[in-house]
């Protein structure tokens, strides 16, 4: 027992001498340098709800629309369950989709996060949109149950949200450059550019342009009764170009304001039908578009967000052809539309659980054409949203309900 306590007795004083050195030659904390590190920007992209979303969502990131080798807004919508995109023909052709039949005017198209909307037709041209800076789109039947949104896109049997890339900028740079080149049959080439420009660490700047051609004249074989002959497609020409400008601005206090504006041409010939071995065809369309949109997002705490968009959009198209079939062998008409948008909406949130929202849009559209009988319409039209979500915390399901109200 006593050789025990001596060696217990040895082996703490070897401890106790030992860690006196250690404690002797800390440093003084007040004596350490201090270093402040830079801004550090994190870049992240947004993840997808579907699973957790009360309606029915469906999402397509750009990594996904890359891997699976998807070309056109048509090709990608296509990929949603339910959605029908009917194509009217042709490279560059008109593109509408309907969800679950209810028809195209019943789809809404949101991009980044502003409704598109049109007059004369009542539905949107998704081929008008390319997919080189998309960076999510996603297909949402029924009501959403993100409540922060437009009371146009409450209005709406289903909504197609495209949002683009926002500039992000690595490694210090202040600047970003894509380009891209394709070639197909036919005569197709399309070019593109995109031009992100660091302004501030607080603003950035983004270009987008894009150039599309091609002949179309594809070959087909021609059935009438026994005798088949080899004809190829003619006035299926199309040439278009697009630019789209971005401005981004953070405002470090949770706010963000978000300009864009966009600018589309296309000249495109309009093939008809083969009667009596005649396969010709002059009539001719073309599309001008242009939008300016803001979108401005203030979070003012835990419970109380906002939403305020303004957009003014312009259309102006022309039909054009000649033959026996129009009156005095020519025909010719011309369309002109205009659109002034605003919209607010308010969200608060009294718990975790409860989200409630109220939206308001004002819509003025006008609208002339070239016929002389035309009565060059004029609308003003009101859309009040109220809705309310109630989220269990146990469950990964949502119950969302609301009243809209349209004059």
């Amino acid at each position: 027992m006593t050789t025990k306590r001596l060696l217990v007795f040895v082996a703490i004083i070897t401890v106790t001498i030992i860690s006196i050195p250690a404690y002797g030659s800390a440093p003084d904390s007040s004596a350490v340098p201090i270093q402040q590190i830079k801004n550090i920007t994190v870049v992240g992209k947004p993840s997808s709800k579907s699973l957790t979303s009360a309606v029915p969502q469906q999402t397509l990131t750009a990594d996904q629309i890359s891997r699976l080798g998807i070309t056109d807004m048509g090709d990608a919508v296509r990929r949603f369950s339910g959605a029908n995109v009917k194509d009217y023909g042709g490279i560059g052709g008109l593109k509408t989709v309907s969800v679950r039949n209810m028809g195209a005017a019943h789809t809404a198209v949101s991009y980044d996060g502003v409704s598109v909307g049109n007059t004369q037709a009542g539905q949107i041209d998704i081929g008008r949109f390319p997919l080189d800076n998309v960076a999510m789109m996603s297909l949402v039947v029924g009501q959403s149950d993100n409540l922060l949104q437009s009371a146009r896109l409450f209005a709406s049997g289903s909504v197609l949200n495209i949002t683009t890339m926002r500039p992000y900028f690595k490694n210090g740079r202040k600047h970003h450059l894509v380009t891209k080149l394709a070639t197909g049959s036919f005569g197709l080439a399309n070019a593109s550019v995109r031009v992100w420009q660091k302004l501030s660490e607080s603003t950035s700047f983004s270009t987008d342009a894009s150039y599309l051609r091609a002949d179309g004249n594809y070959p087909f074989k021609l059935h009438n009764g026994s005798i088949i002959t080899n004809e190829h497609r003619n006035n299926s020409a199309i040439e278009s170009h697009r630019i789209e400008l971005g401005l981004y601005h953070d405002f470090g206090s949770n706010a963000t304001l978000d300009l864009k504006g966009l600018y589309y041409y296309s000249r495109r010939g309009l093939p008809g039908a083969v009667i009596y071995y005649n396969p010709r065809s002059t009539e001719k369309l073309w599309d001008q578009d242009a939008f300016l949109q803001a979108n401005f997002h203030k979070t003012f705490s835990e419970k109380w967000r906002m939403q305020a968009q303004a957009k003014y959009s312009h259309s102006w198209n022309r039909h054009k052809g000649k033959g026996i079939e129009f009156t005095n062998g020519f025909f010719k008409e011309t369309m002109r539309q205009d659109e002034y948008y605003v919209s607010a909406t308010g969200l608060y949130a009294p718990t975790g659980n409860i989200q409630i929202s109220l939206a308001q849009d004002i819509i003025a559209n006008t609208l002339s054409t070239s016929f002389p009988e035309c009565p060059y319409p004029r609308r003003i039209s009101y859309i009040t949203a109220l809705n309310a979500k109630y989220e269990p915390a146990e469950f990964l399901l949502a119950n969302a309900g609301g009243v809209l109200y349209i004059t």
